[in-house]
């Protein structure tokens, strides 16, 4: 019967066989042995064994979601910030890797080389996944999801320019366009004024350089203040609902959520009311415009739900 290695021996006994295996180019039996020993004891360091042999056997998806597990690691020393910026190129994560880049400019030339490499060697897939991505509007609301992850793999130039005719798109639905409006906002780009067509048909023109992202727009933060319920006076589940309720309404008509300002907490009290939670809201002259527009967010919303 052979003898049972204790379990930091055999740890070590994976880690050593693990390193010979990467020597040798098993790739595949050293991602099996380091993920023994990152089950048997999940650390930041069992992490990044894993990860590198993950990569070094090309399982770029797989080493990504493990990556992911200790994502605040990687982001804190430049070394590790780099190793995490190439595995989401691997991936073709290009909007995803800008988005960091906002926060380490150092990493840009990485994102560039990559971006070049991909062109040259996926120039048809990649005119094709601009195409699709740019008339996205042809499709329904649940196909537009699905063509949205598409756009988010194309280098950020294919990705900003096709968001530019879906922005004016009138046939894409208000939370799909919001939500690329998004992505650009939180990308580097060059773009001064931008043309957008909203949620009520009219023709917006955003400056893109005093742009803020959803969650830092003043009203935002304030009707998410408004519904803290720090004293707990709120049942739990239908505060989580109705936050629910106001962030999608408020991500839908991004970056015009100022058009609330002012009557926030009747605005709460309107949508609490059409959740069916208690609601001291009661219908005014002055709160007109709030109401219609809250009708016409709730319409394109019925549309998806239904």
């Amino acid at each position: 019967m052979p003898d049972i290695i204790p379990f930091p021996d055999q740890e070590k006994q994976n880690y050593q066989l693990a390193k010979k295996a990467i020597i040798e180019k098993n790739y595949q039996l050293a991602t099996q042995l380091f993920t023994k020993n990152y089950i048997g004891h999940r650390s930041f360091k069992t992490n990044k064994l894993l990860v590198n042999a993950l990569v070094l056997a090309e399982q770029f998806d797989e080493a990504l979601a493990i990556a992911d597990e200790f994502y605040g690691e990687y982001l804190k020393r430049g070394d590790q910030f780099a190793i995490y910026i190439n595995i989401l190129l691997k991936n073709n994560k290009f909007i995803q890797a800008w988005k960091l880049v906002k926060q380490q400019p150092f990493a840009t030339p990485i994102v560039e080389n990559a971006e070049s490499e991909y062109r040259e060697n996926s120039g048809k897939q990649l005119r094709q996944n601009e195409r699709q991505f740019s008339h996205l509007g042809s499709m329904d609301f649940f196909g537009q999801q699905q063509i949205v992850q598409i756009g988010l793999i194309l280098p950020k130039k294919e990705f900003i320019e096709a968001c530019q005719i879906i922005f004016i798109d009138k046939d894409v639905h208000p939370i799909i366009k919001s939500s690329l409006l998004q992505e650009v906002q939180s990308i580097p780009n060059n773009i001064d004024i931008l043309d957008y067509l909203w949620i009520d048909g009219t023709h917006k023109k955003i400056s893109m350089k005093n742009l803020v992202a959803n969650e830092n727009e003043p009203v935002v933060r304030k009707i998410n203040q408004l519904t803290k319920n720090d004293d707990g006076t709120v049942d739990v589940q239908l505060n989580k609902s109705l936050n629910h309720m106001l962030n999608l309404k408020l991500g839908m008509i991004y970056p015009f959520a100022g058009l609330f300002l002012d009557v926030e907490e009747e605005w709460i009290e309107l949508v609490k009311n059409e959740l069916g939670i208690e609601s001291t809201f009661k219908t005014t002259e002055n709160l007109k415009d709030m109401i219609s527009l809250d009708q016409l967010i709730s319409r394109e919303l019925t549309e998806i739900m239904n």
